[in-house]
């Protein structure tokens, strides 16, 4: 899933990886009127745009890459998933998963775009910018920055919920961060 912005820039959902602050940023630089009624609102910015659903992003486009446990975590403190959907989807990810039917029925794809690795969203020609580097991001998009605008953001973390048998579910988008966080 990415967002296409008029300028032929685009970004990749990723999710708790700074996606709701870019598209906050992009309404308020394409879209105004959206941006008023997203302010006026309670509801996420990506409320305000298309988004793009492929089997592979556009080239170039830009995906945040943020610690993947660190990612997981987050995912699963905002969205209070569950071990079992969560083990699901990073296994189907990866290589396979058997799942009970009532499981997959209750799966939806924007759940399983939220929970999957970095490894599975991106693609060999993205383009990489480290969370949560807002500002170089915008510069990228070519959207104007905007300190002010920071959206979605918990105000902390919980404690740990990435579970030690995920590990290795996750050694492919590790590797991904580690490289891009030299």
């Amino acid at each position: 899933m990415f967002y296409q912005l008029p300028n032929g820039n685009s970004f990749a959902h990723v999710s708790r990886s700074c996606t709701s602050t870019l598209c906050a940023h992009a309404l308020k630089k394409f879209w105004p009127e959206r941006y008023e009624e997203f302010l006026q609102s309670d509801k996420s910015p990506q409320r305000w745009l298309d988004e793009t659903w492929a089997n592979r992003l556009p080239p170039r486009c830009l995906v945040m890459a943020r610690s993947p446990v660190e990612r997981l975590n987050s995912v699963i403190t905002r969205n209070g998933y569950s071990e079992e959907k969560v083990q699901a989807v990073l296994e189907s990810c990866h290589r396979f998963a058997t799942m009970p039917r009532d499981l997959s029925r209750d799966l939806s794809i924007v759940t399983f775009h939220h929970i999957a690795p970095l490894a599975w969203i991106a693609d060999n020609d993205s383009r990489f910018c480290l969370w949560p580097e807002v500002e170089k991001a915008c510069d990228l998009l070519g959207l104007e920055f905007d300190p002010a605008i920071h959206e979605n953001k918990l105000p902390q973390e919980a404690e740990d919920h990435v579970k030690p048998e995920w590990m290795p579910l996750l050694y492919d988008s590790i590797g991904i961060w580690e490289a891009l966080a030299k």
